[in-house]
């Protein structure tokens, strides 16, 4: 479903909790909360894919039409998130480069919003600059992705046909058999030194 067939179905929504025409408030406002996040999900996905904003985006004033006046914190709110995403797209298309899940990620984390709903997190930060969170978050994804890369400690050594791990004592080179990985991270019963995969030659 496109941006703007969303936003029609949002309209529909709040027409419906304006006029108190729903049978359940709460199921009625979830329902407008899942619309919101999708238009959230389709715009930004089209600036990570593309580099360029959603060509309907001039077409949606707000993001979030107000359920009173034009004035509420809602609709205030719903502004300086749209901005806030705007942002975060083009920095990371210009200088960053993470991948699109972890930039939908950085936008949930950052517009959580406080209990009286009037400002999100990045907004009660002392200071905050897209660019500069953006490489944070970057680094600690680059670190993420290289420790999946590094081969576990356990996988140096080979295994019996009962599932026992073959190890060898680094001091003494006393063959011993680990029941599972946490043994064999303790180190040998013999010496309490690491184990090597091999009998040592020295």
């Amino acid at each position: 479903m496109g941006l703007l067939e969303l936003d029609k179905v949002r309209l529909s929504v709040i027409d419906k909790i304006e006029r108190g025409n729903y049978h359940n408030k709460n199921f009625t406002k979830n329902v407008l909360k899942k619309v919101e996040d999708l238009m959230v999900d389709v715009s930004v996905g089209y600036l990570l894919n593309s580099g360029e904003l959603h060509p309907d985006l001039d077409k949606i004033k707000y993001w979030k039409k107000p359920l009173t006046k034009p004035n509420t914190k809602d609709f205030e709110i719903g502004e300086r998130e749209s901005d806030f995403i705007k942002e975060v797209g083009k920095a990371n298309s210009e200088k960053v480069g993470l991948p699109k899940i972890e930039v939908q990620k950085f936008i949930s984390y950052w517009t959580e919003k406080n209990k009286s709903k009037s400002k999100m997190k990045w907004e009660m930060q002392q200071t905050f600059q897209i660019g500069k969170r953006l490489l944070t978050w970057k680094g600690n994804y680059d670190k993420r992705e290289q420790k999946k890369k590094v081969a576990p400690f356990e996988s140096k050594f080979r295994k019996t046909v009962t599932n026992l791990y073959v190890a060898f004592c680094s001091r003494c080179g006393k063959k011993e058999m680990p029941n599972n990985k946490w043994q064999l991270k303790d180190g040998s019963s013999c010496c309490h030194v690491e184990y090597l995969p091999e009998r040592s030659k020295l």
